[in-house]
């Protein structure tokens, strides 16, 4: 009977799982605010594609990058703002959960085209136009809860990992420069094609 109930509680867990992923392909992204590479991605492939195909894809953006978390302070590849731009990012990602993919990848896109600007002048604009509160948002990229999801995305860092940008297409690492024909490919796996995959 035990054995029974633990069957029922994991098919029930698996066909909620299934259910609220509404059958869209799983992409998580694994950046940094000013790599240039990360910024070539979104600007040139990650935005576009999801423009065109949001509807079909759940992505999944983690701004931890290739930084370093030492005596509880944040270090980054490319300098004290940078590290800002990333903890604003996680904190913008955490504040916009319940909206949907598409949202938290535009939302992501504006924070990147500002990310060489002061966060004064990037942040109020792009949290107005995503309908978060930028000063939420900034109180909590300056505070522990900042860094608590700045440690929360460091363990969820794939192993080995390479660089950034990387991204990974239902679990399987993509070449970042080729997400619209892995989506594209996934898609056509359960007969799905959408016109912007022709």
């Amino acid at each position: 009977m035990r054995v029974l109930a633990i069957l029922l509680v994991s098919v029930y867990l698996f066909s909620s799982e299934v259910e609220s992923s509404g059958g869209k392909v799983h992409v998580k992204v694994f950046y940094e605010s000013q790599c240039p590479f990360c910024q070539h991605f979104f600007k040139k492939y990650l935005t576009p594609i999801t423009e065109q195909l949001g509807d079909y894809m759940e992505t999944y953006l983690n701004s931890y990058g290739n930084s370093l978390i030492s005596d509880g302070k944040l270090e980054c590849q490319h300098g004290p703002r940078e590290c800002e731009y990333d903890l604003i990012q996680a904190c913008a990602v955490d504040r916009m959960k319940g909206k949907s993919s598409t949202d938290r990848v535009m939302m992501a896109s504006c924070f990147m085209k500002g990310a060489f600007k002061p966060t004064r002048t990037t942040g109020p604009l792009c949290s107005k136009q995503f309908g978060l509160d930028w000063d939420d948002v900034l109180k909590c990229s300056e505070g522990p809860e900042g860094m608590k999801l700045m440690k929360k995305n460091k363990e969820e860092m794939p192993h080995p990992f390479r660089g950034t940008p990387t991204v990974y297409v239902e679990g399987k690492n993509t070449n970042p420069w080729s997400l619209k024909n892995a989506v594209c490919t996934k898609l056509a796996e359960d007969n799905i094609k959408p016109a912007a995959c022709k």
